[in-house]
């Protein structure tokens, strides 16, 4: 007997175990794709908390910077905002920059 063009044919074994292989192959991408998500959700997260702390990282950079500095010229050096008085020196009280009225006693204007 011959197929006419309306009936249908039964799938072979080979097209059944086809069908299956192929469903599992794209829901195994499906999982692999959403897992993929979630690490660059946590990636993006980790950085982002990396961001916050620069500003602290960068004020740490300086103090470790500055503490470095030993001896006269270096501490100069080390903090150019400083106001040394003339002829002053590191091991002077007059060393520093202190407001008049911050509670240092050798504010010299």
């Amino acid at each position: 007997m011959s197929q006419t063009p309306h009936e249908q044919h039964e799938p072979s074994y080979f097209e059944l175990e086809k069908e299956k292989l192929v469903s599992e192959v794209s829901e195994s991408l499906g999982k692999a794709i959403a897992s993929i998500n979630a690490l660059n959700r946590k990636i993006e997260a980790n950085s982002g908390v990396g961001r916050e702390f620069a500003g602290v990282s960068k004020l740490w950079k300086e103090y470790e910077r500055v503490m470095a500095y030993t001896g006269e010229e270096k501490i100069a050096t080390a903090l150019p905002l400083a106001s040394v008085a003339p002829g002053a020196t590191a091991s002077d009280d007059s060393f520093g920059a202190v407001a008049p009225g911050a509670g240092s006693t050798s504010y010299m204007p």
